[in-house]
């Protein structure tokens, strides 16, 4: 085709989504086996349209894929292997969520993102000198920024740098003030208090009870500026409403935390 890469979107049911058919998947299959790099998303593209073409699944990295459920992002976090490594993503504003494929990906294929009590939502695959592909079962451009390197730019830019399109990173403003959330909230099991520090410094993280009881201390210590993430175990705590309160130098911050049962 010429193309160093292409870009495909396929939507998902509900959103007016466009059938992957054989005569697309054999274009796509054609495309990969002369050595083109292939981003390609949509909810039900490999769970429904394509769900018993084992050969064209296996060119993504996939040994099966499932059609999911209805499914909002809530944690979509990235893999410590993948592109998407110490990425995070809290929310989604696209126009429908059914339906979104989950994967199971071969041992070659990573999977890039997994949406907590879902499963792997998105899978790289790279056979050396030969071919890359990024699938995707939520719409990159509908994602929901957060700080850096949460972003969709960030994102992008990163898959483009994967299929060997480099491209220059747009600086972004240093966060000059503490930043402190967490994710998910409500919660039922487990959650991640997550927190930006604007320099070194000691920090006191602290929840407390609706009494005002303190019941759990998950930071305190010397830290270095940037970002950091602490999990809070939530699963023996009884239903109710808590708080957290997180103290560094001459800042402070506090947050309601509300547990489910």
């Amino acid at each position: 085709m010429g193309f160093s890469a292409a870009f495909l979107s396929f939507g998902n049911y509900n959103s007016g989504n466009v059938f992957l058919d054989n005569t697309m998947a054999g274009i796509i299959t054609d495309y990969l086996g002369n050595g083109g790099n292939v981003y390609l998303e949509g909810g039900n593209v490999f769970g429904l349209d394509q769900v018993n073409n084992t050969p064209f699944l296996s060119l993504f990295g996939l040994a099966s894929a499932s059609d999911g459920t209805t499914n909002p992002i809530n944690h979509l976090e990235g893999h410590p292997a993948a592109l998407t490594n110490g990425m995070v993503f809290t929310g989604n504003d696209q126009y429908s969520n059914s339906s979104i494929d989950y994967y199971s990906p071969y041992s070659n294929g990573v999977p890039a993102f997994i949406e907590s009590d879902y499963g792997p939502v998105a899978v790289q695959n790279n056979v050396p000198h030969y071919r890359k592909t990024f699938c995707f079962s939520y719409a990159l451009s509908r994602l929901i920024d957060g700080e850096m390197p949460n972003t969709r730019d960030e994102l992008l830019n990163r898959i483009l740098n994967f299929f060997d399109i480099y491209t220059a990173t747009p600086q972004e403003k240093e966060p000059s003030a503490m930043r402190c959330k967490i994710f998910p909230n409500p919660v039922n099991t487990t959650a991640t208090i997550q927190y930006y520090l604007p320099e070194d410094t000691q920090v006191i993280l602290e929840i407390y009870n609706s009494t005002g009881q303190k019941i759990m201390q998950p930071a305190n210590g010397n830290l270095s500026k940037g970002e950091h993430f602490v999990p809070v175990n939530a699963g023996d705590l009884p239903a109710g409403f808590y708080y957290y309160s997180m103290r560094s130098g001459k800042c402070s911050a506090t947050g309601k935390i509300i547990v489910l049962k």
